[in-house]
């Protein structure tokens, strides 16, 4: 099946068919030297009516919700639970090798997708939580731009498991207090949390698999407060510290956002820039897709804003780089 052109970017709140989602996640996984999952991707494309159908998927849907992702975390959930070990044959972060260029490959995808209704409607009901630790490389920089010798109170806002919260103090800036918020908190200290943070993790990027499960086993030794909450009232709920540099930071987390919740979630911010005490400040720092270009090592920016007590705020662009944090160049 042919792929779709892949546009350097879509719009999260377009309506798209669902075959044409799973293609247009297929080429981008090509792009980022993910074969395998490339080919789970299309393998869920050309069959849909065997499996979305019956699992209640419409046949357009919202490209943000990146419908692809969920499915393709669900499948690698199921073999990495041992639930479908005919599947985990052919995944190399569990040593699989076989071919997925075979028939086989393709049975035993459709055959794990409709043997576990319960567990692929799981997946469905919530966006991915790809708590990529080599993000940690974006916040980096962001934490050098922070006002340095004062205290930080880091905050993300869809944190999953809390693991870009967990970075190491830099050298200028002193975290005083890391908090997050998340719609469904993933415990890393359960057998269950940790495999559903790692099948996140495309099923043949065996270093990315390998460093979360370092990134797991230090969370694991972190007492991090994360609410499980909204990310608009998790803002409003916030208590700026006189003296403090307040950093709230995000990364691929704009596409979920519907336009009512990204609108609450723009406001809450500015209210909060309002209550900032006058020695105190309020930045922002967003690693999200760039949108302009179809260059895996530059599709994603990392910006920076300074908010002003009067609402107003100056954004700058600190670096590009790839999606996962493998590849960052700073901007100039």
């Amino acid at each position: 099946m042919p792929h779709p052109a892949l546009r350097s970017h879509r719009d999260s709140n377009e309506l798209v068919p669902l075959n044409e989602s799973f293609l247009w996640q297929a080429q981008r996984c090509l792009t980022s030297n993910s074969p395998v999952a490339a080919r789970i991707l299309e393998v869920c494309a050309a069959r849909t009516v065997e499996w979305a159908t019956p699992a209640g998927l419409p046949d357009a849907v919202r490209f943000g919700d990146h419908i692809p992702l969920r499915v393709m975390a669900a499948l690698h959930y199921l073999a990495l639970t041992r639930q479908s070990p005919e599947l985990a044959l052919y995944l190399p972060t569990l040593g699989g090798t076989a071919s997925v260029c075979t028939p086989e490959f393709e049975t035993a995808v459709l055959r794990t997708l409709r043997a576990h209704p319960e567990t692929l409607t799981d997946f469905l009901s919530h966006p991915p939580q790809t708590n990529e630790p080599g993000r940690q490389a974006a916040l980096h920089l962001a934490l050098k731009a922070c006002p340095a010798q004062r205290p930080l109170d880091l905050v993300e806002l869809g944190c999953s498991a809390g693991i870009n919260l967990a970075v190491a103090q830099d050298e200028s800036v002193t975290i005083a207090t890391r908090r997050g918020c998340d719609l469904n908190p993933i415990d890393v200290h359960t057998v269950n949390g940790r495999a559903r943070l790692s099948a996140y993790v495309w099923a043949d990027d065996v270093n990315r698999f390998a460093a979360l499960g370092h990134a797991i086993e230090a969370m694991q030794k972190q007492h991090i407060e994360i609410a499980h909450q909204d990310a608009a009232i998790f803002v409003q709920s916030l208590q700026p510290t006189p003296g403090h540099t307040l950093l709230i930071w995000t990364s691929a987390f704009a596409p979920y956002l519907n336009t009512e919740t990204s609108i609450r979630l723009s406001q809450a911010v500015s209210e909060l820039a309002h209550r900032m005490p006058t020695n105190s400040t309020l930045l922002q720092a967003e690693w999200e897709d760039a949108g302009d270009t179809t260059e895996p090592t530059q599709a994603f920016a990392l910006t920076l804003t300074t908010w002003h007590t009067d609402g107003a705020r100056n954004t700058s662009i600190l670096a590009r780089g790839s999606a996962h944090g493998a590849h960052i160049t700073p901007v100039p």
